[in-house]
């Protein structure tokens, strides 16, 4: 079964709504209880995975160390659950499959993804965000960058799909997105959805 986002007005929900549209996963802001599974989040990724995350490698004691600290340097965590979004008394919560750290900076903010290999290819990137815009967007911040290595062409599709302005410099690259764009992208994603799948008023006249 597949959990997710049910509706626009918030970040997860306390029970099971199938939602495929979001890649199979529920999301909700993540607390310090999730810090074990976070970290277990991190040591699913490769080295690879690692290395482009946080544009450099990074240990299994360095991961350790910055999922301690993380909600010292992150304002928001975005975790989305492979499974039910909270524990409950005779269940445990899914894994951790998708994660965003935000960081806040006066009217701007930076982010960080990451997404298990088996969980790519399904927009995952894109809602996280998205969703980050709109938890950011009442703090004033206006502009949402992502900094990652000038390999990382998933990361920089998604800038570039989500109109976000790209900076590839030697050694970096800077992705620049306007808080209101990603917004307005999410509204209309969100409204295209209840269009396709209102019941058609000719439904049944034929």
């Amino acid at each position: 079964m597949s959990f997710g986002w049910p509706n626009f007005g918030f970040l997860g929900y306390p029970i099971a709504v199938p939602r495929p549209e979001h890649g199979g996963l529920g999301f909700r802001q993540a607390r310090r209880a999730d810090a074990a599974a976070i970290a277990e989040h991190y040591r699913h990724l490769s080295p690879l995975d690692r290395n482009l995350r946080f544009c450099g490698g990074v240990s299994d004691s360095a991961m350790e160390a910055h999922v301690a600290r993380i909600w010292d340097t992150a304002d928001i965590v975005i975790a989305g659950f492979d499974g039910p979004l909270w524990p409950g008394p005779f269940h445990k919560a899914g894994l951790v499959r998708a994660l965003a750290e935000v960081s806040i900076e006066g009217q701007e903010a930076e982010i960080g993804l990451s997404v298990h290999e088996e969980f790519r290819r399904r927009g995952l990137g894109r809602q996280m965000v998205q969703m980050a815009a709109r938890l950011l967007a009442p703090r004033g911040v206006e502009t949402l960058k992502a900094y990652t290595l000038p390999r990382n062409r998933a990361m920089l599709g998604l800038g570039r799909d989500s109109g976000g302005t790209v900076t590839i410099a030697e050694d970096d690259a800077e992705i620049a997105f306007s808080v209101k764009g990603l917004i307005a992208a999410l509204r209309e994603r969100q409204a295209d959805k209840a269009v396709s799948s209102a019941p058609s008023v000719f439904a049944g006249n034929s």
